[in-house]
């Protein structure tokens, strides 16, 4: 394993320190809205952490041309990244300077009236007589929303695919840059993904900049920008931090499990939900528990897609043998099933792959 060095600590520090802020902002969102679930807060900065701490055990050999690959990554995720960043919102500032009914234009209650939500009631709870929270959304806006959480998952896999079999299969670029095909698929996940968690983690402390008045720069966020985020959200998520940060920060722990389980974990948790999701709002009729918005179709979809993906995903990128497959399908879609029926006040995103993953490594030990 590669110990942390001038290579990879910059990296665990800089996730550290993104959990510091994660749980400030929690703080305040808990102290400002009573429907804010901290538990989601509290399990998400530990999260950003471990995904600190690990960064630097993933690779599976040291040598030179690793860590001149890991200075890169090291490169793209704490100085690319953030100096981007900081670019397109210094060109925000500038625009607004240019044009100063911008900024009057540009403000939190504004923005939730055009999307016909009253900035009085955000962060109230409100139910209806059946026990289910009134801000119910639309087939729609569910199936935005799952897209924005599968596109990590498909992203990862298709790195790794490219790097394992076109990189190092078809190119032979292995061999000129003496690194596995392996090793460089790590650095090309952890490059995206982790630059991908700190851009969505960016967008959301300047939205909720307004928690801090003397902070506050919510009108630097370009329309564009904000409406792809708040497009893809439920009503009362409006007041809680958008979801793909802490989902794929629940995909690290499972990135030390072989690659066909850990696909199985990031697609079964990705698609196996927006089956569940979609399905049971599309045609679910009937609701169980009763006062749950899930219905016994939702969980018949979530449990069957999760369990054709994770089957797919073990043949094409495992080398199991069929019985394997089909048990180690099956526990991922069981643990699926049982994490949506128990329904914990703990986000499914989060839950999903950290027990989806535990399953699977206790299974695999078995074996």
């Amino acid at each position: 394993m590669i110990p942390y060095n001038i290579e990879t600590l910059p990296v665990a520090i800089f996730f550290v320190g993104n959990a510091v802020v994660w749980l400030i902002y929690g703080l305040r969102q808990k102290r400002v809205y009573q429907t804010h679930n901290f538990a989601n807060t509290i399990l998400t900065c530990l999260l950003w952490v471990v995904a600190g701490l690990c960064y630097p055990f993933f690779y599976q050999q040291d040598s030179p041309s690793v860590r001149f690959f890991q200075f890169l990554s090291n490169f793209f995720i704490i100085g690319v990244t953030p100096i981007l960043l900081i670019t397109i919102l210094y060109y925000q500032k500038r625009v607004v300077d240019r044009t100063p009914e911008l900024k009057e234009q540009r403000t939190l209650e504004n923005f939730l009236k055009g999307y016909g939500i009253d900035p009085d009631s955000l962060g109230k709870v409100e139910y209806n007589g059946n026990g289910c929270y009134c801000g119910e959304y639309s087939f729609t806006t569910d199936f935005k929303r799952k897209l924005l959480h599968l596109v990590p998952a498909l992203a990862i896999v298709g790195l790794w695919v490219f790097a394992t079999r076109m990189w190092a299969g078809v190119f032979g670029l292995d061999k000129v840059w003496q690194i596995s095909g392996e090793d460089f698929g790590v650095f090309l996940i952890l490059t995206v993904g982790y630059a991908g968690i700190f851009v969505f983690a960016a967008l959301e402390y300047v939205r909720f900049s307004y928690l801090f008045p003397k902070g506050n720069i919510f009108y630097l966020l370009p329309n564009n920008v904000l409406n792809l985020l708040c497009k893809a959200m439920k009503p009362r998520e409006f007041t809680e931090f958008i979801k793909p940060p802490a989902l794929i920060l629940a995909f690290v722990p499972a990135f030390f499990l072989p690659f066909g389980l850990f696909a199985c974990v990031a697609l079964g948790a990705t698609i196996g939900d927006a089956a569940a999701s979609m399905f049971g709002k599309k045609f679910g009729k009937t609701h169980w528990p009763k006062k749950s918005p899930k219905t016994i179709v939702g969980y018949v979809a979530g449990f069957t897609t999760t369990f054709l993906v994770s089957l797919a995903s073990l043949w094409f990128l495992s080398a199991y043998t069929s019985a394997q497959m089909l048990i180690l399908a099956l526990v991922n879609a069981v643990i699926f099933f049982g994490v949506d029926v128990i329904n914990l006040k703990v986000d499914d995103n989060i839950l999903n792959p950290l027990f989806c993953g535990l399953g699977l490594a206790l299974t695999v030990l078995l074996f």
